[in-house]
């Protein structure tokens, strides 16, 4: 059963729908006949929408891709030979095929025995934890929150010696840390002013709704970050009460 808002091709032949069960299923406009031939797990459960852009860059220059992100995962996908249980995955695939990006099925890569999805955390080491927004694509990089309070922009190719899916950068606000902060929101890319916009809330650490607060952050997309460091940090922030 489709529970979320569909993602279209640019040309409306194909559309993308995430299904209570954690599948995505790719059907066509014309006549709602799928166009996959191969089931896509998410994994459940999930509560995003999926979003489809065209490549515009990288080894992929050209191709469309659908994006989509999980919830913490709670059951383990039997089609895949790792273990998903309590981690938190981005998945990207091919519109005409339904396969994951081949760079992220390289196995010097890591994420063949997740079948080409990427776990999500702020080091290779540290699960996410929370459930992440629909993920937002500018170019080569994968902008998405989660309710574990991070921020990542993740580059989706290779280049050099870093890795596919590995973070460019990413954010914590530290002055909210025990607040319960929590990012649900798609990031807003205003590309004419390389700046993205992105709320976050929290509840003040307490169950009482008064002291519950929501953040609207502006970043620059490439996060600001003091290289070799991959903290990002904004260039303002606003509390509303």
């Amino acid at each position: 059963m489709p529970l979320y808002s569909p993602a279209f091709t640019a040309d409306g032949a194909l559309v993308f729908s995430g299904t209570a069960d954690g599948r995505v299923v790719a059907n066509r406009t014309s006549d709602g006949s799928s166009h996959w031939t191969q089931t896509v797990r998410v994994g459940s459960p999930w509560s995003t929408a999926p979003v489809v852009q065209t490549a515009a860059e990288g080894p992929l220059a050209g191709r469309n891709i659908v994006y989509a992100a999980s919830n913490v995962q709670t059951v383990d996908d039997p089609d895949t030979f790792s273990d998903e249980t309590n981690y938190t995955f981005l998945h990207a695939r091919l519109v005409d095929t339904g396969e994951a990006l081949p760079q992220w099925l390289d196995r010097d890569v890591g994420f063949l025995g997740y079948g080409g999805a990427t776990p999500v955390g702020p080091t290779i080491l540290i699960r996410d934890g929370g459930n992440l927004t629909q993920p937002s694509v500018e170019g080569g990089t994968i902008f998405v929150g989660s309710t574990s309070g991070w921020l990542y922009a993740i580059r989706r190719d290779g280049t050099g010696a870093l890795p596919p899916a590995s973070i460019r950068w990413r954010y914590q606000d530290t002055v909210l840390m025990g607040l319960n902060a929590r990012f649900t929101s798609p990031v807003l890319l205003l590309i004419h002013k390389l700046q993205l916009l992105v709320t976050a809330n929290h509840d003040g650490g307490t169950p009482d709704p008064a002291d519950d607060r929501g953040i609207l952050y502006s970043f620059k997309m490439d996060g600001d970050v003091e290289l070799p460091k991959i903290d990002g940090r904004p260039s303002w922030k606003k509390t509303f009460p």
